[in-house]
């Protein structure tokens, strides 16, 4: 079998048991997004690649897996395009310091958190390796468990139809500053840890400084 029919045979069965998962998670009111959170787990190494390594190899191989990601990351771009293009922008006024008040919260209490936790817990676990600060290491991983997943989030709203209310813009808003404000200083600690090199040093100065920008605009404006 060539490699395009069976990368079209991948997605068949991707998209054919997204459905069915869709199909159940109505049934059970919960969001299409985690049937299809579902689906990636069962379809992946930990269950369908343990029972089928074989199948698994053929269908999802490295090969394979990179193009998949590919066309999900195509499929990505064109679903938050349409999220922006449903997104009320004169709404943003009367909502932008409410987005900055719950964006800030969302961010800084599980940061907060995430930090002291790890600071303490850290050293006595065995958590971080040699030559590791475990204040770095801390904030690290405070930083991962403030960063939102915002496409899920976006899609949670759209699927309920609430792009366009106050709710959602707001929601909407707050994500977005939030994960922009985590993965700066997600780049800046990976700087300080010695992996990113300048790059990520510059990486973090740089959307610091747009991020300010973009904050003191909202302010004023707002």
């Amino acid at each position: 079998m060539s490699t395009t029919a069976v990368l079209l045979l991948a997605l068949l069965l991707v998209v054919l048991a997204c459905r069915a998962a869709h199909a159940v998670c109505k049934r059970i009111g919960q969001p299409p997004v985690i049937g299809e959170i579902l689906v990636g787990i069962i379809l992946g190494p930990s269950l369908f690649g343990a029972l089928a390594p074989g199948a698994h190899a053929s269908l999802f191989g490295p090969g394979l897996l990179a193009v998949i990601d590919g066309v999900s990351q195509i499929g990505l771009v064109l679903f938050m395009f349409t999220v922006g293009l449903e997104f009320p922008i004169g709404r943003l006024r009367s909502t932008a310091r409410v987005g900055l008040a719950v964006s800030g919260a969302g961010m800084v209490v599980p940061l907060a958190l995430g930090f002291a936790f790890a600071l303490w817990f850290g050293p006595r676990l065995g958590l971080f390796p040699g030559g590791v600060d475990p204040r770095i290491g801390a904030l690290f991983i405070g930083l991962l468990l403030s960063i939102t997943a915002f496409p899920v989030m976006a899609r949670m709203i759209a699927d309920h139809g609430h792009v366009t209310t106050r709710f959602g813009s707001v929601s909407l808003t707050a994500g977005a500053l939030d994960d922009a404000a985590a993965w700066i200083l997600l780049a800046a600690v990976l700087a300080a840890f010695g992996t990113g090199g300048d790059a990520a040093a510059l990486i973090a100065l740089g959307g610091l400084a747009a991020l300010a920008a973009v904050l003191f605009a909202v302010r004023r404006w707002a």
